[in-house]
């Protein structure tokens, strides 16, 4: 890691700590994330990483990236643990999709037989007006 430039926007390092980072901050270059989604996650500022161990730094980059390398794509948000997927895990995800398609399913033959319904009435209206004109 070469000398830190005094740069403000020089990127630092950010890493997700579910077992360690509690301890990490004990460290007063570690800081917590300031977004509200990415709870679990920790930065060191460019500056102050030369400050830590190179040990400690390598320790944190394994424990973020194992833990990343076990989640599905796009799940890297707040949870503390490894997401496994599952049968029944991506059934349990497709089930509100699922309800919303049924209940539009159900809405949708109830109206066509609620059409189907007037159009008989009607029809017998009709028929029956046809047999009172003849008499």
């Amino acid at each position: 890691m070469g000398k830190a430039d005094n740069k403000p926007d020089a990127p630092g390092l950010s890493v997700k700590l579910p077992e360690s980072g509690e301890a990490a901050l004990k460290a007063k270059q570690v800081e917590r994330m300031k977004i509200s989604y990415m709870t679990g996650w920790y930065s060191v500022p460019h500056a102050k990483i030369e400050d830590l161990p190179l040990a400690t730094l390598k320790a944190w980059l394994r424990e973020s990236h194992a833990f990343m390398v076990a989640k599905p794509p796009g799940k890297c948000g707040s949870s503390d643990t490894p997401h496994k997927r599952t049968k029944d895990s991506i059934a349990a995800a497709q089930a509100p999709k699922k309800a919303a398609a049924n209940k539009k399913a159900a809405a949708t033959k109830a109206t066509k037989k609620a059409a189907a319904t007037k159009t008989t009435k009607q029809a017998t209206r009709a028929s029956t007006k046809t047999a009172k004109k003849k008499k």
